[in-house]
């Protein structure tokens, strides 16, 4: 696993719990534009 998927398991989870109306596809968009 690369260093994007172990931060990302974690940001996941924490996302999800303060906006769960958003889906799994928006949650990837959002954390990718984090990371960068």
């Amino acid at each position: 696993m690369n260093a994007f998927m172990v931060w990302a398991q974690a940001a996941r989870r924490e996302m999800a719990q303060q906006q769960p109306r958003l889906q799994n596809s928006e949650i990837s968009k959002d954390l990718g534009k984090i990371w960068k």
